[in-house]
């Protein structure tokens, strides 16, 4: 079982009699399932496009069969293949050995495949007010190095900038189109603030429109004449940005006022 495959072996036949001490021979070939060592030839990272494979120690007898996971087109030429890659991500291509006596141990190689130049999709307007974000995403689904130093496929921005991403790595680097993202600062509403006042007078009323013109609605609508508050502002001006306020109201404590009492008097 263990004899190593090859031409020029001869086998011996000697008669069983006693008598006869004649033999004869004959010239025979020991074959075994492919074991000759071998790997596959060619780019472990490449990018989208034809790259060549092949096999690295070819052996006598033996017929050699590529197969491709999928990311492309395999075109199996038998000690070598060609892969038009079209699909970016990790792929695995592999060849198997045979012989008249079957199919040796297969060989493989992971293959990581870059897609050509970026494109970068944004979730919303890149132009937004002031605590406003969007989000930007590659269309690379790995080997992402964004402008902003991030290696995620998408980031979250919510500043002002030029943004690109760049994929590939070492082996095909590509830059997508820069995007611009404009961040505009939000106005705020100014208010002239409303002196601290006695418990149970009369309450001052919350302007309807801010000392800069921004109309807009209160929460709590009136001002309570029992207790200290803070007073929201959200404007209701539908173009331009524009942040809410907050007013602060001191509300005084009444004051009751004390008296010693009179000690009783005397009548006389």
């Amino acid at each position: 079982a263990n004899t190593a495959a090859g031409n020029g072996y001869r086998i011996r036949i000697i008669a069983s009699s006693p008598l006869d001490t004649s033999a004869a021979g004959a010239t025979i070939t020991v074959l075994r399932l492919p074991d000759q060592a071998f790997s596959i030839s060619g780019p472990s990272q490449a990018c989208t496009g034809s790259q060549t494979y092949s096999i690295s120690n070819i052996a006598p007898n033996t017929t050699y069969t590529w197969s491709l996971s999928e990311g492309g087109t395999l075109t199996d030429n038998g000690s070598s293949a060609t892969v038009n890659w079209a699909t970016p991500g990790t792929h695995t291509l592999t060849v198997t050995p045979s012989n008249s006596c079957g199919n040796g141990q297969a060989r493989t190689l992971q293959v990581i495949i870059s897609s050509g130049t970026p494109t970068i999709t944004a979730s919303g307007p890149l132009n937004f007010c002031e605590s406003g974000s969007v989000v930007l995403t590659s269309s690379a689904a790995s080997g992402n190095t964004w402008s902003t130093g991030a290696t995620t496929q998408s980031i979250t921005v919510t500043q002002s900038g030029t943004y690109t991403v760049t994929t590939g790595g070492t082996t095909c680097t590509a830059t997508s189109e820069e995007v611009i993202v404009t961040v505009t600062a939000n106005t705020i509403p100014t208010f002239n603030a409303i002196a601290p006042f006695c418990a149970g007078t009369q309450a001052p009323t919350l302007p309807a429109s801010s000392v800069n013109g921004i109309a807009g609605t209160w929460s709590p609508a009136v001002i309570s004449n029992m207790q200290s508050g803070t007073y929201t502002f959200t404007p209701t001006s539908a173009t331009g940005c524009i942040a809410s306020a907050q007013l602060p109201v001191t509300v005084m404590p009444a004051i009751t006022p004390a008296y010693n009492a009179i000690p009783d008097i005397t009548p006389g």
